[in-house]
């Protein structure tokens, strides 16, 4: 990656967004600002959106309130961003938690959406789960992703849960079931992640490699448990997966893994200028 083409380039950012099974809206080409938190469990990722210059008509058929809905409502939305023109990159896949006009922005309205990724299976309703004999923790959290839509990922964890009952919605019985075998799991773009305990998510076509000539902005910095590390906009880098690190800064460099990930994103807007990922990360070994 070129630090060049990352800071001197025209961005763009897409939202798609499907109503509840019904056909999806894809909005781009307006002024938005994103801004899109994971930091592993028990939290869920999250992600805020604000568009500008949306139809009156658009914006109330896409007004979704949380705190109105009398029933489960699976309003997905999808989130990418990079270089106009580009093939742009998801950095953010879940379900709306709530969306609205607000009219006291100026000079025209804000579309402002807040998304979850987790949050919607964990208000299933559904009957415990009865293990009879040897049964793989695998298999059992990759049936639950399928029934709440999800996309198991397995990062080579064998162990198996025998003679035992389940109870929960489907996030916590997936949850339980990893807890039981010591393993961890967290969620990740509609992604169910399992992991063995401490360890990192498998590579996908190498570590990605942050230093200065490639995008870092300042110097990384100590925290109690790990090293804070900003940089232009990174979407490869992922939840709980490595990345490496070169810089200056005695025992900075090295292999570290992902806690914490933010990313502040901005396009067709004049006021806005964010285009940068921050991380937390600790040693993979811890």
């Amino acid at each position: 990656m070129n630090n060049n083409e990352t800071t001197y380039t025209q961005k763009d950012i897409a939202v798609t967004v499907t109503l509840d099974g019904q056909e999806a809206l894809t909005i781009r080409d307006l002024a938005m600002k994103v801004s899109i938190t994971k930091s592993g469990c028990p939290a869920f990722p999250k992600a805020t959106v604000s568009i500008k210059g949306l139809s009156l008509n658009t914006m109330e058929r896409l007004t979704h309130l949380g705190f109105k809905s009398f029933s489960l409502k699976r309003n997905k939305i999808n989130i990418s961003a990079g270089q106009k023109g580009k093939t742009l990159s998801v950095v953010f896949k879940g379900e709306i938690v709530n969306a609205w006009a607000d009219f006291n922005a100026s000079p025209s309205p804000d579309f402002k959406i807040e998304a979850n990724c987790g949050l919607f299976p964990a208000l299933i309703p559904q009957a415990p789960i009865s293990v009879n004999g040897n049964q793989t923790v695998a298999g059992l959290i990759d049936q639950l992703s399928k029934e709440v839509g999800y996309v198991f990922e397995n990062n080579e964890v064998t162990a198996s849960i025998k003679d035992c009952i389940i109870n929960g919605d489907p996030v916590t019985k997936m949850r339980r079931i990893a807890e039981a075998v010591g393993a961890d799991l967290l969620f990740d773009d509609e992604k169910v992640v399992l992991m063995p305990k401490n360890a990192s998510r498998k590579d996908q076509g190498g570590i990605p490699l942050i230093n200065a000539q490639n995008g870092m902005i300042g110097y990384p910095t100590f925290s109690n448990n790990g090293i804070n590390v900003s940089c232009f906009f990174r979407p490869e880098l992922r939840i709980g997966a490595n990345f490496k690190l070169e810089s200056i800064v005695p025992h900075a460099s090295g292999t570290w893994k992902i806690v914490g990930l933010n990313h502040q994103l901005s396009a067709n807007d004049p006021g806005g200028n964010a285009w940068k990922t921050q991380i937390n990360a600790i040693f993979p070994r811890w």
